[in-house]
């Protein structure tokens, strides 16, 4: 039977834990190798992409802490009771792991770019060697060990979550040329020419297709392709000039037998309203994690429009802007949109400053023009709204 002192120390140690455990975050996997809870091992496992809402997020590392991340992005480690209530998946805030996706709210949409990790500096060019001069050999003496370098700290990755990229649309620039200036589509391989059971609208997931392929394009079965709507022609809503055509995702669909004149198809995913008519194109897998880059300083565009939305559009909204790859645009950057008005002063004419009322991230690129999210509105986004990547 435990004598008295065994029991208090027994209680006193509990106590201590308990009390540990309720005050400080635990460290990452600093209790997963020596714990059969069952939440714990539920946690472990990371949740599917479709799970997660888009944003920006961390990805935790070993020996991180709710604690030291509140410090490390928002400069105050108070802020960790923030942090836990933006990620549902973390039932206790004291138990998080290695390779588990914490997402960063809203006040990181303005992270510095201190947080993108920097390219390491290019190495200094070789220094000529010195001439070999023969001199009186002098006694051996003992060598001096040098300690080696400590390692450089790991840079910290934040990243921009989009599990909805693979049904992104784009704008792209086509030649028009003929005497009806109609372009060639270089992406159409293919149309829909009938459903399965003579259905006509309503088309979606689940159902077989019939595929006219277009000449000299060999379908292969087991192969994902995109549906896409007809194309949409896009101007500028400032200037009226010809912007590029519009291609919106409708679904994804899967060859199941090729015949001598069409192709069979299933559709296994459905974004919006598949129709007969519909086009093919080869399917891309797109990662929804977007590494954040830096993005031109002086760099100014518009906004000509959204995807599923003509007059007004905001937060989580899909846009496509006037600027491309080759005006260094590139996936992963964010720029603030804004507008600048105008008033009298003395009788003359004066700009104020400029005014910030939303974001977004860039997910696509094209040669001259970009797919962009909306990840921050305070009022209605119009085609023409500018946006600059610093004010």
């Amino acid at each position: 039977m435990p004598n008295k002192t065994s029991v208090l120390i027994f209680i006193y140690v509990s106590l201590l834990c308990l009390l540990c455990g309720t005050v400080c975050p635990v460290m990452a996997d600093s209790t997963a190798e020596n714990t059969n809870d069952a939440v714990a091992v539920e946690q472990q496992e990371p949740a599917p992409e479709d799970d997660y809402e888009p944003g920006f997020y961390y990805t935790v590392k070993k020996g991180d802490t709710l604690w030291d991340l509140s410090q490390k992005f928002y400069d105050s480690e108070w802020v960790w009771p923030a942090m836990w209530g933006q990620n549902k998946d973390i039932r206790n805030p004291h138990l998080i792991y290695p390779g588990q996706r914490i997402r960063l709210y809203q006040r990181t949409d303005a992270l510095a770019h201190k947080d993108i990790p920097e390219p390491p500096p290019e190495p200094p060019p070789p220094e000529p060697e010195p001439e070999v001069v023969e001199e009186t050999p002098m006694p051996e003496e003992t060598p001096v060990v040098e300690e080696a370098p400590e390692p450089e700290p790991e840079p910290t990755f934040v990243y921009f979550l989009y599990p909805g990229i693979e049904q992104v649309g784009f704008i792209q620039k086509l030649d028009r040329h003929g005497l009806f200036r109609k372009p060639k589509d270089p992406h159409l391989i293919g149309n829909i020419f009938r459903v399965e059971g003579d259905k006509i609208e309503m088309i979606s997931q689940g159902d077989t297709v019939y595929i006219n392929p277009e000449k000299d394009f060999n379908f292969i079965v087991g192969t994902w392709y995109y549906i896409y709507k007809p194309l949409e022609v896009v101007e500028s809503p400032s200037s009226g000039q010809y912007i590029g055509h519009k291609y919106t995702i409708a679904g994804i669909a899967e060859i199941t037998d090729t015949r001598d004149k069409y192709v069979v198809s299933k559709i296994i995913k459905s974004y919006r309203a598949i129709n007969v008519g519909d086009g093919i194109m080869p399917f891309q897998k797109r990662s929804p994690d977007i590494a954040l880059n830096d993005p031109p300083p002086d760099l100014t565009g518009e906004i000509v429009g959204a995807e599923d939305r003509d007059i007004i559009f905001g937060e989580l909204d899909i846009a496509f802007i006037n600027k491309g790859e080759k005006d260094g645009i590139k996936a992963g950057q964010r720029y603030a949109i804004y507008f600048k008005e105008t008033d009298k002063v003395d009788g003359k004419k004066v700009t104020l400053p400029a005014v910030i009322y939303g974001r977004f991230v860039v997910l696509l690129t094209r040669e001259n023009t970009a797919t962009v999210l909306i990840t921050n509105s305070r009022k209605d986004i119009k085609p023409g709204a500018m946006f600059a990547a610093s004010l």
